[in-house]
């Protein structure tokens, strides 16, 4: 069992003694490693700055981690200790933990973010197999038609639903939507932008949920409510238009 040593109050030492003496009760009180809730992931110290409680089987999103290197090579190197927060659609997707048990705001607590876990989806569609984050939502995850998570196990219906699920899948948030194009006089070949509603995601999780800016990099021309796509380009940081159904 590691036995990592506390630090007096008001040492030089990054992060705060307090949040260090946290993660050493924690990590003095059991091994890294093997199953835990009931499920087959591995354990993970996360601490709990969501600002909220978070109970047993509950989400955090993950926020890096909370020892960096550059703060402490050593302890980094040996020991990961990751900052979780309020789950946020466009930035956790595919990046949360399940915590093994209950974490209360402030405090470090054991969590997992791979392996086949006990968790509660809430299911929009009973034909749903993937499941993703909440936005905000601490207690739950949320079926999609594809996800980070694989749902193995789910009763019959819809709405909340106590799901086996296996963490640690390679679907992630979409990077393609289609969707309308929302400009009441459409617009023409030589408008650098335009603007998509109506979103759907082609080919993951959707974070895009309202209207989209979208680039009109090929120069089309197109009507309001013309069907169109749209992929978004990492490289820019933007939505390109890739289709419009010009009518």
């Amino acid at each position: 069992m590691p036995n990592i040593r506390k630090v007096s109050a008001g040492a030089p030492f990054k992060p705060s003694a307090s949040a260090w003496n946290a993660f050493a009760d924690k990590a003095n009180e059991r091994p890294q490693g093997g199953g835990g809730g009931g499920g087959g992931g591995s354990r993970l110290l996360v601490k709990n700055n969501s600002g909220t409680d978070v109970a047993r089987f509950g989400i955090l999103g993950v926020g890096g981690a909370q020892i960096a290197q550059t703060d402490n090579a050593n302890e980094f190197y040996n020991k990961i200790l990751l900052d979780g927060e309020s789950p946020v659609l466009a930035t956790h997707c595919g990046k949360f933990v399940v915590c093994l048990e209950p974490v209360s705001d402030g405090q470090v607590g054991l969590c997992t973010m791979n392996g086949l876990i006990q968790v509660q989806v809430d299911m929009i569609d009973a034909d749903d197999n993937w499941c993703d984050i909440y936005v905000a939502g601490f207690a739950k995850l949320k079926s999609y038609g594809a996800g980070s998570a694989e749902i193995i196990h789910k009763p019959a219906g819809t709405g909340d639903k106590w799901c086996l699920v296996q963490l640690g899948k390679s679907h992630g948030p979409a990077r393609e939507y289609t969707g309308l194009i929302n400009d009441a006089s459409g617009f023409a070949a030589t408008d650098a932008t335009t603007a998509m509603d109506v979103l759907t995601a082609v080919d993951g999780v959707p974070v895009e949920t309202a209207l989209a800016t979208v680039h009109n990099y090929q120069s089309w021309p197109g009507n309001d409510n013309a069907p169109a796509r749209a992929r978004w380009n990492s490289g820019l940081a933007r939505w390109d238009l890739v289709m419009v159904d010009c009518q």
